[in-house]
């Protein structure tokens, strides 16, 4: 026997056989990943593929081909992808996609944000919309449930948002198409012919560039943008340069944004420069002459649906502004509204109104008063200008504010100094699909009439002083000329302490001194005033007469505005006069378009004073206007 140890020698077999079962456990284990590769490599994964991006984004995802060729990288083969819509989208399919391939990093599989090398896809097509309340079918999963938040992470085939985003180091796209099917059923149409994705690591910053077209205008974008990690940290706002340039037009974007993916939590610099603004119209659906440049800039934020362009600067034609645009998306069923808040020194609209010489010329009264029953947009516009010049008129501090919805035209106000004095204006439109309910007022405040009275031909000094007047009218039609055969409503012109040339006098008076002599002077006016009642297309004038101090003279007749005639008839009253004043009283009369002037008339037998009760059923405005001036007592 030997004398070995026996506690040594069992040791000793203990040791041997751990070390066979260590042996034999290695073997079955490389038999076993031998053997899972071999299935892995001949295993069909798409239905576990499937399954996989069905559950992250809780939709049907399928796909006719999948091909895994394993190494480092992976690489990818897919062929007619779907991603499945929303419940209520409008169509089965979100995403589709002809063909994918690509070379993925396969310890990032393992991170749960997909690396690829190169990507290549081709025959993209998306349809993006949103439901009644607003929200995207691009949102994948419960809004309100804490899987869809935007801080999520985790693995992801296709991103649900910015956290899942995967990196693309070399990306090319060809032959993609975006539809945006807006709340009133219009479809926005981005078309990618070719788009190209380039960084150089995951943490460097990324190129995006694309060529293709918006609603079939072309377009080309070039983009840098911070890394893919910036991009998938939630929390930061992701920093971007963006350059869009079209045909005529370019637009210029440098800021961040909190989902990149949604173009929200926008926040930076926007400007745009569009050499033709007809063209940059017509992209979006608006037809109109405007062969004129716009460019504009300012600070762009986006919250959700509200979008805001502050401290604005800009110029349209030759004319420059600064100001504030909003604009509200609307939900489903309802129009977006659109708030502009601009200023402009000099407002040339000769250089913006455009005539169509196509368009066929009609009469003034044939001028539609319809406001459109479906607007498309609620728009309320705010404007001043330093100065405004339309034709040959020119005019001073221009005010407008006025509002447009479906069916109703609000001119809150429109005012405007001209012959040192200041007009403003009111104007609500209520239209149905034929005729519209109008109501206008206008009001007038010290006017210098020998201006006025210049600005129409006449000789400096024939009139002076100061007018003021006021107007109320309401009326029902669907033109112009309907509306006034059926209006109603008040006018009166009034004016003291101005003074009249003593020629016009004698002239109005028929003095025969008239045709010896130029009489020269004027005669200090004690009180002028003009009233106009209109009732049912009808205008009275009762009265319209200057008190001087040489001479008074009357006028009445009346305006019909149904068969667009005039008959006025005008005198000096005889007790006013002198010796050699024949008091004949001229008339003038005929249709608007062919008057005609001459002696005759009865403009005394017409004269009546108002009467307290006349006064007292006169707008406000007007009613005060009256009440204080001596001519209509």
């Amino acid at each position: 026997m030997s004398g070995r140890d026996p506690a040594i020698a069992m040791n000793g077999l203990s040791v041997r056989r751990i070390i066979y079962l260590l042996l034999g456990f290695l073997a079955v284990l490389l038999l076993v990943l031998l053997g899972g590769t071999i299935w892995l490599t001949n295993a069909d994964l798409k239905p576990w593929a499937e399954k996989a991006a069905s559950d992250a984004l809780g939709r049907k995802v399928v796909a006719a081909e999948l091909e895994i060729t394993w190494g480092n990288p992976l690489h990818v083969e897919l062929a007619n992808l779907s991603l499945a819509n929303a419940s209520w989208g409008s169509v089965p399919e979100m995403i589709t996609l002809k063909s994918f391939s690509a070379d993925v990093d396969p310890w990032s599989l393992w991170q749960g944000i997909p690396l690829y090398h190169h990507l290549r896809a081709e025959g993209l097509r998306v349809v993006l919309e949103r439901d009644e309340q607003g929200v995207g079918n691009w949102k994948f999963g419960d809004p309100s449930s804490s899987e869809s938040s935007a801080k999520e992470g985790g693995f992801a085939l296709i991103p649900k948002n910015r956290t899942q985003f995967p990196t693309l180091l070399d990306m090319v796209m060809k032959d993609a198409l975006i539809t945006y099917r807006t709340y009133s059923g219009n479809i926005l149409r981005i078309q990618l012919d070719n788009v190209a994705i380039q960084s150089e690591s995951d943490d460097t910053p990324v190129t995006l560039k694309a060529s293709g077209a918006y609603n079939n205008t072309s377009l080309i974008l070039d983009a840098k943008t911070q890394s893919f990690i910036v991009l998938r940290d939630g929390g930061t706002p992701f920093g971007t340069i963006l350059n869009l340039a079209g045909r005529t037009a370019k637009l210029d974007f440098d800021g961040t944004m909190m989902e990149p993916l949604d173009f929200d939590g926008v926040d930076g610099s926007l400007k745009l420069n569009a050499a033709e603004l007809d063209n940059l119209l017509a992209s979006f659906g608006a037809e109109m002459l405007a062969d004129y440049p716009l460019l504009v800039g300012g600070h762009l934020t986006r919250q959700g649906d509200h979008w805001e362009l502050t401290k604005t600067k800009g110029r349209i034609a030759d004319n420059d502004f600064t100001g504030t645009l909003i604009l509200d998306e609307g939900s489903k069923g309802a129009p977006d509204s659109i708030a502009t808040d601009l200023a402009f020194g000099t407002l040339d609209l000769n250089q913006l109104i455009v005539e169509d010489p196509n368009a066929k010329q009609q009469s003034v009264m044939d001028m539609r008063l319809l406001a459109p029953q479906d607007a498309g947009v609620n728009l309320d516009a705010k404007l001043t200008a330093a100065q405004l010049a339309y034709g040959k008129l020119k005019l001073d501090d221009v005010a407008l504010d006025g509002l447009l919805t479906s069916g109703n035209v609000a001119l809150k106000n429109l005012s405007f100094g001209y012959a040192g004095g200041r007009i403003s204006a009111a104007t609500r439109v209520k239209s149905t699909a034929e005729s519209s309910d109008v109501v206008a007022d206008v009001e007038i405040k010290g006017i210098e009439t020998d201006r006025l009275m210049q600005a129409i031909g006449a000789t400096a000094g024939d009139l002076t002083g100061k007018l003021n007047g006021a107007a109320h009218l309401a009326m029902q039609g669907g033109t112009l000329g309907a509306a006034l055969k059926t209006a109603d409503g008040a006018a009166v012109l009034t004016m003291t302490q101005g003074s009249v040339s003593r020629a016009i006098i004698e002239q109005a008076s028929t003095d025969l001194r008239a045709l010896f002599r130029e009489r020269e002077g004027s005669s200090p006016i004690e009180c002028l005033a003009g009233v106009v009642i209109v009732k049912d297309g009808i205008a009275t004038l009762a009265p319209l007469r200057l008190q001087a101090k040489d001479a008074t003279l009357i006028g009445s007749g009346t305006i019909d505005l149904k068969q667009q005639r005039l008959e006025i008839s005008a005198k000096s009253e005889r007790a006013s006069t002198g010796f050699f004043a024949l008091d004949l009283p001229v008339k003038i009369s005929g249709p608007f378009d062919k008057l005609s002037a001459g002696l005759g008339g009865d403009a005394e037998k017409k004269w009546q004073p108002l009467a307290g009760a006349d006064i007292a059923k006169l707008d406000p405005e007007i009613k005060r206007l009256a009440a204080g001036n001596a001519c209509l007592k």
